[in-house]
């Protein structure tokens, strides 16, 4: 660690960042696979774990699976967001672009994950694959020579750490919701207020600062970029403005239609609730089995991209809800 430290300091080239961040790649898809099953061990002495047994997502997943994958992307983004961040904050180069190899490599992984159609991919329709492969390129087209050129550039890095800090959140969100068992009313009330948190952070970070404030952080960006080289600037803009505001305005609307959606999916579980206890139904688990496949919970918790994406109109499926196995 400390050798690809020292050698991403001062001129970086781009073979150089192209050999670190597959030297990433590898080290985290390793750790992206081999971890689940570690990751599966440490959660399931916690007291939630047990609330899921047997229970599947709308994909026809166990629920035991999708939250160690999750887990596991969610720290694999964290750390690039924290080595970005932590570069950023106290001025290390090297540091931010450790962060930048770490985050260029997730979005090589998730590139060739869409492309075969695999893991957290599988049975996703073709046109959600496709616009999160645009999104990738378009990613790593922004980060090389945020990491080979501008690393020295604050506004570069700031940049940089709130797209992939509000990812990176959004990420976290995903295993994190299920802590809370939204199969009970408090559980219900607790991810809704993660949902708001969360949604304001992307908002915040993807909208409000580059746009509603004064003299922006991309305006700032943009007009450096263009007093170097207008091309690069070109390239930026295309990216930042057509591509990124794209895709993470749709990534705001589903977050927000599943906010809206997790308000009315209490009262229906404070409805199942008041029926259980009147009619002295007292077995948890299968109460708790019973909440799970009659409020349709895929319709508002928080999945990764590809699986929100994919309950929209615009790929030809509906939400099929969660099941008992």
């Amino acid at each position: 660690m400390e050798a690809m430290f020292a050698a991403l300091g001062g001129e970086v080239s781009h073979i150089a960042l192209a050999m670190h961040s597959g030297l990433q790649l590898l080290i985290w898809s390793v750790i992206a696979e081999l971890g689940q099953p570690l990751i599966r061990v440490v959660l399931s002495v916690l007291p939630f774990w047990r609330n899921f047994e047997n229970l599947k997502t709308g994909s026809g997943k166990l629920v035991w699976d999708y939250i160690p994958a999750s887990t596991a992307v969610a720290l694999w983004r964290a750390t690039a967001a924290l080595a970005c961040l932590c570069g950023h904050w106290q001025g290390v180069p090297q540091l931010f672009r450790v962060g930048l190899t770490i985050e260029i490599s997730y979005r090589l992984n998730d590139f060739v994950l869409g492309a075969l159609g695999v893991r957290r991919y599988s049975g996703k329709p073709w046109q959600v694959r496709g616009v999160l492969m645009l999104y990738n390129s378009f990613s790593i087209l922004l980060a090389v020579p945020a990491a080979v050129s501008y690393s020295d550039d604050p506004d570069v890095r700031l940049l940089v750490v709130l797209l992939i800090g509000s990812g990176a959140a959004l990420a976290a969100v995903v295993p994190l919701q299920y802590i809370f068992n939204p199969m009970t009313l408090g559980g219900c009330k607790a991810l809704l207020g993660l949902q708001v948190v969360n949604l304001m952070i992307f908002l915040w970070c993807r909208f409000i600062v580059s746009i509603y404030t004064r003299n922006s952080i991309h305006t700032r960006v943009l007009s450096m970029l263009y007093a170097r080289d207008p091309t690069r600037a070109y390239v930026f803009a295309a990216g930042i403005f057509g591509v990124s505001y794209g895709f993470s305005g749709i990534i705001a609307v589903l977050l927000f239609q599943r906010i809206r959606k997790a308000r009315h999916a209490g009262t229906k579980v404070k409805h199942l609730l008041k029926y259980f206890q009147q009619n002295k139904k007292d077995n948890g688990k299968e109460n708790q089995a019973y909440i799970w496949s009659s409020v349709k919970f895929t319709d508002f918790l928080i999945g990764m991209p590809a699986d929100m994406m994919s309950t929209g109109p615009w790929c030809g499926m509906r939400s099929k809800g969660f099941k008992k196995a």
